[in-house]
């Protein structure tokens, strides 16, 4: 019995051990693929790390970018503001120089409108000037031809008068002779 028992312990003994070596053989295989897991995710870990690195780096990057982006963005928010000021005055300028403009073609206009008036009065005047120049060559004219006609009747009147006093001159002799 005790023989019995003591193959029966050694069996178990056995049978444990053989359990114990399955074990021990299946934790050395799970032992083997946890290292080979471990190595793969050392090796996607420094896979991972590698990208992380150019990740950071691109990120770092980026930031930077942004950062200029920013610069860039506020100093043409000042030259924008700049800019807007400037066509500001400009435009008020421009609406002051508009307003000279404006005035000094209306005081132009006046002063077309009056030298229209001053031009027909001129023509007027000239033409007026023009009559009165016929009138005068007309009336000089005509005291030339009167003052032919006074020379003529001058004459006819000394020849009258001549003939006249010759006849006077004749009946005085004639009444002397009468007498």
């Amino acid at each position: 019995r005790e023989g019995s028992r003591y193959n029966r312990e050694i069996k178990e003994a056995t049978d444990e051990a053989d359990a114990d070596r399955r074990r021990l053989k299946a934790i050395k295989a799970r032992l083997i693929s946890t290292n080979e897991e471990t190595e793969k995710l050392k090796l996607a870990l420094n896979c991972n790390q590698e990208e992380l690195e150019q990740w950071a780096g691109a990120a770092a990057k980026k930031e930077e970018d942004n950062l200029t982006l920013q610069r860039y963005a506020r100093a043409d928010e000042a030259k924008i503001k700049e800019l807007s000021l400037s066509i500001e005055n400009l435009t008020k300028l421009l609406a002051g120089k508009r307003a000279l403009l404006d005035n000094e073609m209306k005081q132009t206009a006046s002063y077309q409108m009056e030298m229209d008036r001053i031009g027909d009065d001129f023509k007027a005047q000239h033409g007026e000037r023009k009559g009165f120049i016929t009138q005068w060559q007309e009336t000089v004219a005509a005291m030339r031809t009167r003052d032919d006609e006074i020379s003529q009747l001058s004459r006819q009147y000394a020849q009258v008068e001549s003939a006249v006093d010759e006849q006077m001159l004749n009946v005085a002799k004639t009444r002397e002779a009468l007498a």
